[in-house]
């Protein structure tokens, strides 16, 4: 065998290596996906299940005054049981709906949304803010390019059910921290009168990277009280 030949049988053997281990790894990356995804949405489902037979039996009334709400009785929730349950109905069906947990670890955000720590809960002055996976760990955000200004974000609670219609959106850098201030500098939230409650939806952009941040920013439009008010 020539040097040429030996260095084509060479190159050949090489190149077949590395496409099956190309194909190797592009398996396990699918495989890999597909678990965090379906562990997930079974969380995401037993958590859902929980949550909605505990609002079934509330074990408190509530203030409630014209559309201000921000007296209502919202204590800190429990970082390893989520206290919320959201639904957008232009990413996901109508049967989805996913639990918030009290801050962003992974842990939280592999289980569902992750409440950014230090904002406001729903029903008190200020910005809810919510963060969530858009790819892996059952990607909640995955189609967050459909938002648009005035879709829905419903939040239900034990205190009753959120209902925030989103006005603008943004995208920042991860260190633009100030997209969870009370009140965010942007024009569309500054023009809000001064009891406006806010929600604001974090995710990474682009889908597969944590380059940027794509912020929908939106105010709260009903409060439906999920018991009698006295």
């Amino acid at each position: 065998m020539t040097d040429r030949q030996f260095r084509d049988s060479v190159l050949s053997v090489l190149g077949e290596v590395l496409i099956t281990l190309s194909a190797v790894i592009g398996s396990y990356v699918i495989y890999e996906l597909q678990i965090s995804n379906f562990s997930s949405h079974r969380e995401w489902d037993s958590s859902a299940k929980a949550l909605q037979e505990e609002f079934e039996t509330p074990a408190k009334n509530i203030a409630f005054e014209g559309e201000v709400v921000a007296q209502l009785p919202a204590d800190r929730p429990v970082s390893s049981k989520p206290f919320a349950l959201m639904s957008v109905p232009k990413l996901w069906k109508e049967s989805v709906a996913v639990p918030i947990f009290s801050g962003t670890s992974s842990k939280a955000l592999a289980k569902g949304l992750g409440h950014i720590s230090g904002s406001a809960l729903p029903g008190q002055l200020g910005n809810f803010a919510v963060s969530g996976h858009r790819a892996t760990y059952g990607e909640p955000f995955a189609k967050f390019e459909l938002l648009r200004e005035g879709d829905e974000v419903i939040v239900n609670t034990l205190e009753g059910i959120f209902t925030y219609s989103l006005v603008a959106d943004i995208k920042v850098t991860p260190e633009d921290i100030w997209v969870v201030e009370p009140r965010p500098a942007i024009k569309e939230l500054q023009l809000l009168p001064p009891e406006a409650q806010l929600i604001t939806l974090i995710t990474c952009d682009p889908r597969w990277s944590s380059e940027k941040r794509w912020i929908w920013f939106g105010t709260l439009k009903s409060f439906v009280p999920r018991v009698e008010i006295s």
